[in-house]
């Protein structure tokens, strides 16, 4: 008996090591950039929430990712390319997504995006960054591997690393390459689209300049960004907006035979409070975030992000900025804020919405630009009928016949 324990326990370690071993060598293989381009083992320590509802901007208090079923989060850092994030990471990225992935959110990683110098120590030092975030350290660290790979910011605008469309291309070359050596599972997200910018940066030009020039065969997803109040205010942009915003994308994708790849709207609000001579409600904030979220929906959109679940300090010491008072929560300053960390009507209107919506599909819809109808069905076969009427518009008479909830 002694001795058939001894021979069983010599086979259970010689297992052991053995495993350990092929586990070691393969990190080692990868590591040292001999996966040719062939990483696709995005680990995924827990499960995590990964739909339409999304957040974008710093968030404190990390726990309302949780609160609130957010379903993924751009934490409002981008992230610079240098050989020290690739080797250790940084302290304010790895703490955002893995507060984010302990909250039940998938986190994203929007890139700085700067001009290329030095193309090949830039791919060379951000394909570690990629797989030290998908398969090293920083993903053990994080508890997930990151998926979704943004290449910069508001890219056709006028401020940090945006270019011309020609410049933009060049950088995307590289960054993309780089990605998609280290992780081909991973998905490359097209820096965000502002509408309305004059010249060459408007952003029909800019997306038909980038798709002619080749750089459609880099991206997986595209991207946008539009804000404004909660009805049509002058040249301001409206919910609605992002109809015609999307409808432009899309038409141009098609002639370039990208139609088929998702459209993303990473950022995306309206306020609560004074802006200028324009006040808003609680009320019309809350109706406005349920408008912007249902209209992208139903258009196709995959994914839309809310800026700001706490008001942030944005327009440092105004306290009437535009992203100061777009937040769910308040932050005790300003004329109409009712005290620090009181939820406003849009904070309950989005987890409402969350609870009642995710994980639904399209079944019907009714749009006259007046009165708005979407009908989604759930996974248990359950219709849910979102209906609203603008007012500024006109009123008129909307009779439903159904049994949607």
């Amino acid at each position: 008996m002694r001795y058939s324990v001894t021979i069983a326990g010599i086979i259970l370690v010689v297992i052991f090591i053995i495993g350990i071993y092929l586990i070691v060598n393969l990190y080692n293989k990868t590591d040292s950039g001999d996966n040719n381009g062939n990483n696709n083992l995005i680990i995924e320590y827990k499960k995590l929430r990964d739909g339409f509802f999304g957040i974008s901007g710093v968030v404190k208090n990390k726990s309302y990712l949780s609160k609130l079923k957010v379903e993924i989060f751009r934490y409002g850092f981008f992230m610079g390319i240098s050989e020290d994030i690739a080797k250790h990471g940084k302290k304010i990225h790895d703490k955002n997504m893995r507060a984010s992935v302990e909250n039940g959110t998938m986190p994203m990683i929007t890139l700085l995006a700067p001009e290329v110098v030095d193309e090949n120590k830039t791919k060379e030092t951000l394909r570690d960054i990629v797989l030290y975030y998908t398969i090293g350290e920083g993903a053990e660290k994080i508890s997930t591997s990151i998926v979704y790979w943004e290449i910069g910011n508001e890219v056709n605008g006028n401020w940090g690393t945006s270019c011309d469309a020609d410049e933009y291309y060049n950088r995307v070359k590289v960054y993309a390459s780089a990605i998609r050596e280290a992780c081909s599972n991973c998905k490359i997200v097209m820096g965000s689209l502002l509408d309305n910018i004059p010249g060459d940066r408007d952003l029909e030009v800019y997306l038909e300049r980038f798709l002619e020039l080749g750089g459609g065969e880099y991206i997986d997803i595209y991207n946008f960004h539009y804000y404004g109040t909660a009805k049509p205010v002058g040249v301001s942009e409206y919910y609605r907006s992002g109809i015609n915003i999307y409808n432009s994308m899309k038409s141009i994708l098609e002639e370039y035979g990208y139609g088929d790849k998702p459209i993303w709207v990473t950022e995306t609000c309206t306020f609560s409070g004074r802006l200028g001579n324009v006040i808003q409600t609680e009320d019309e904030q809350a109706s406005d975030l349920v408008k912007r979220f249902v209209t992208m929906k139903t258009l196709g959109v995959e994914k839309v992000f809310w800026c700001y679940i706490e008001e942030p300090d944005y327009e440092s010491g105004t306290d009437e900025g535009f992203f100061d008072q777009s937040g769910l929560i308040y932050d005790g300053r300003g004329e109409f804020d009712r005290g620090a960390e009181v939820k406003k009507k849009a904070y309950f209107a989005y987890k409402e919405m969350v609870e009642m919506l995710s994980n639904t599909t399209l079944f019907s819809t009714q749009d006259d630009e007046t009165t708005f109808l979407s009908i989604f069905m759930g996974n248990n076969s359950e219709k849910i009928s979102v209906l609203w009427q603008d007012k500024w518009m006109g009123n008129k008479t909307v009779r439903i016949l159904g049994n949607g909830s």
